[in-house]
């Protein structure tokens, strides 16, 4: 396994940064593959690490461990933590995103991503099928040159040889999101981030609310079952694709909106309308995400 990135985090000033280029849901034109294999982590299991025990609890009030020194822009643990299912810290997260940023339906379709991509573990990590596409969409030229030219999670060759490599080359946390998708956020502050924050759950939320928008507004996405396609397949996101792999898509989210309806999701959210207009950015989600996980916001 790479050594930890820890050793080559350079101080506070340096990770204040403006990169090139603009947002969208570029990242989803990478062709990523869709489908239930995409959860499988390294150890073959369903999206969540071996040998972890269940913290899903039975309190929905947040975590209080204590931050690194520079929250946001600080080191996060690599490899994550292992953990079992946080569905109580997940529900308490994605209400409060949803109520932060206006966006109604977002519970439920965070909720049933989750259990689709996941099964609620924030530590999952999937190596064995999205290393390989994850480095391939981190090493196009608008990424490492462009976004994340001065990301000090960086590796000085865009190769999987570099020790930093593995931190960009897998789909993680709750969403399995790759992260050089996760952090190409529309207000660019999460260029600057470790691509490791996807296993941080505030963070994980903040990045999924984000990519919402950013897939209703690149692809015109109608209906929160848009939205879903086109995480998988950015050409789904049309509301007038009738691509076979769509209607499988759809059919695996109906399912799943079902299975979570027991923890006050919208079990019809996938043909009702989704409207972003008043989403407020990505910082101010995030630092309210934070503050309701019992972490202090960070100053800059």
């Amino acid at each position: 396994m790479a050594r930890s990135a820890r050793t080559r985090w350079p101080g506070l000033a340096t990770t204040s940064l403006v990169v090139a280029t603009g947002a969208a849901v570029w990242w989803m034109r990478s062709g990523r593959r869709p489908g239930p294999g995409r959860r499988s982590v390294s150890s073959g299991s369903k999206g969540r690490q071996p040998g972890a025990s269940s913290q899903s609890g039975s309190s929905a009030t947040p975590s209080s461990s204590p931050p690194p020194t520079d929250l946001e822009h600080g080191p996060a643990p690599f490899l994550p933590t292992r953990t079992g299912p946080q569905w109580d810290r997940l529900r308490w997260l994605a209400a409060k995103a949803e109520e932060i940023s206006e966006i109604r339906g977002l519970y439920s379709y965070l909720l049933a991503t989750a259990k689709n991509e996941s099964d609620g573990v924030p530590a999952a990590m999937n190596t064995r099928t999205d290393a390989k596409p994850a480095l391939r969409l981190f090493c196009r030229d608008q990424n490492y040159r462009g976004r994340y030219a001065r990301n000090p999670w960086r590796p000085q060759e865009c190769d999987a040889s570099d020790p930093l490599a593995s931190r960009w080359a897998y789909s993680g946390g709750w969403f399995q999101i790759m992260p050089a998708g996760a952090l190409a956020t529309s207000d660019k502050r999460g260029h600057a981030h470790d691509p490791a924050r996807v296993f941080d759950p505030p963070f994980a939320i903040a990045y999924a609310t984000d990519l919402v928008r950013r897939i209703k507004r690149g692809f015109g996405a109608r209906t929160w079952g848009d939205i879903r396609a086109g995480w998988a397949l950015p050409r789904w996101a049309n509301p007038d694709s009738t691509a076979e792999g769509k209607g499988r898509v759809l059919e695996r989210f109906e399912r799943r909106l079902a299975q979570v309806a027991s923890m006050g999701a919208d079990p019809e959210l996938a043909i009702k309308a989704v409207d972003t207009r008043r989403y407020p950015g990505f910082t101010t989600v995030l630092h309210a995400l934070l503050e309701a996980d019992g972490r202090p916001v960070p100053l800059h």
